[in-house]
């Protein structure tokens, strides 16, 4: 936690309204959602601790239509009832920043089907939202070129070479959208104009060894925020013969399947990297549902792809996965998951639109629920222990209690904690309801009490 958080706010109870810039749709900074006085005690939104509309009921007043209660002293828009004599600002604070590095399957199978199109406008689209404003993107795509292919194929080429550096490397968006001639959206989109699939006789896929570049990628980039890998793939992951990690044997007597454990371990390892951690999010377009034998005459590998997929999908980002996704391990003997983990487009739900969806809910899994506290004037400073937070939905306020248990996942009623970086995060329902509101407002209160749940 950082030392913006450290200290107490002056003497008189001085109660600070902080106002987020986060919203699904634009968000005004007009006006405060919060009273502070404590003799307002009518201003609330009810009386005697009604949850309102799915909250949790609490002490005090009202949660209103938002849906989360809290203990409270009663009172005030939201359920918050803020110290007396309180000051009041807003200071426009943001999502916390973010890199974000997209790796996309440019293997022989991706001509079929209308992927490779599919994708390049399904990511130009994503990509070119004002969500995507001020992030930082990149585009590495696999195979990139041949390598000296194994014994058990004489040696002979295969493409399974991958670039040791993305070929659009991580850089700012600023505001410039794909069309701008600038940017990291415009060099995106000039790659991926002028660019297709592999077109070897093989398909090879080298996945492991794409996915371990863009974990070390996203690791050196200086950022003070979230790194987050987006992996966009019709299946495969082969090229482990040329390797010394091992595989299943393929059709050519050659150990070329990846094991899936091994692409599991690199991704749980670039999570719980305690430096520079990267989360990790799986995409499996059209070809990623097979299970041994072939499909359009290209082998497939000896265990359900999609049950992999969703394995990988868990141990890349588990806290962002469905909370009932039953894909969570992998054996070969192992059956297609009923709730995969990942982003499963082999179900008949493969378009330009969805594909372009898929990727822009993984930049709201990772980032929508996370918010950077804002600095606080000069010569104050900011005590953890006196932070709340009201989100209004769809025009509904309620307050969010912080939680008292690390354990406790507030699926069922909603709460916040700070994560391991000081950040303001909500959690369980607090998160999803924001989510699914087509208009948000967060504010961060600084100065009273934090009411825990």
């Amino acid at each position: 936690m950082d030392n913006r958080r450290l200290g107490r706010p002056s003497a008189g109870g001085v109660c600070r309204a902080l106002r987020t810039g986060f919203g699904l749709v634009a968000v005004s900074l007009a006006g405060l959602a919060v009273a502070c006085s404590a003799s307002d005690g009518s201003s609330g939104n009810g009386s005697g601790g009604s949850a309102g509309n799915g909250g949790t009921g609490a002490s005090g007043g009202s949660a209103g239509n938002g849906g989360f209660g809290a203990t409270d002293a009663g009172g005030g828009t939201g359920g918050l009832d803020p110290d007396a004599s309180c000051g009041r600002f807003t200071a426009e604070a943001h999502q916390i920043p973010a890199a974000m590095l997209v790796v996309l399957d440019r293997s022989r199978s991706m001509t079929t089907n209308s992927k490779w199109p599919t994708a390049q406008q399904a990511i130009v689209q994503a990509i070119d939202n004002d969500a995507f404003d001020d992030l930082s993107l990149g585009l590495l795509a696999y195979p990139s070129g041949v390598v000296t292919g194994p014994a058990c194929l004489l040696n002979l080429p295969v493409a399974c070479g991958v670039s040791a550096l993305p070929q659009v490397p991580i850089g700012p968006t600023d505001k410039n959208k794909s069309n701008s001639g600038t940017g990291s959206r415009a060099a995106i989109y000039q790659w991926l104009v002028n660019n297709n699939p592999d077109t070897g006789a093989a398909d090879a896929s080298p996945g492991y060894e794409a996915l371990r570049v863009a974990i070390n990628s996203l690791r050196q980039t200086s950022i003070n925020g979230k790194r987050i890998l987006i992996y966009i793939t019709d299946g495969g992951f082969g090229c482990a013969s040329v390797s010394a990690r091992g595989g299943y044997t393929d059709a050519n007597g050659c150990q070329d399947w990846e094991y899936p454990d091994s692409i599991n371990t690199l991704l749980n390892a670039g999570r719980t990297d305690t430096t520079a951690p990267v989360d990790t999010f799986i995409v499996g377009v059209p070809g990623s549902n097979t299970n041994g034998g072939s499909s359009g005459g290209i082998d497939a590998a000896p265990y359900s792809m999609r049950l992999a997929l969703s394995s990988y999908a868990y141990s890349g980002a588990p806290d962002y996965v469905p909370t009932d996704c039953d894909g969570r391990t992998f054996s070969q003997a192992g059956a297609d998951p009923s709730v995969p983990c990942h982003f499963d487009m082999t179900q008949g739900n493969f378009s330009i639109n969805e594909l372009a969806q898929a990727i822009s809910d993984i930049r709201g899994r990772a980032l929508g629920c996370t918010f950077a506290l804002p600095d606080p004037p000069v010569g104050e400073t900011l005590d953890p222990g006196e932070v709340n937070v009201n989100i209004t939905l769809d025009g509904s306020a309620g307050s969010v209690p912080r939680r008292s248990d690390s354990g406790d996942s507030c699926e069922a009623d909603g709460c916040w904690d700070y994560n391991a970086d000081g950040d303001v995060e909500l959690l369980g329902k607090a998160c999803s309801d924001l989510k699914g509101a087509a208009s948000s407002q967060v504010d961060i209160l600084v100065g009273c009490k934090t009411i825990v749940k």
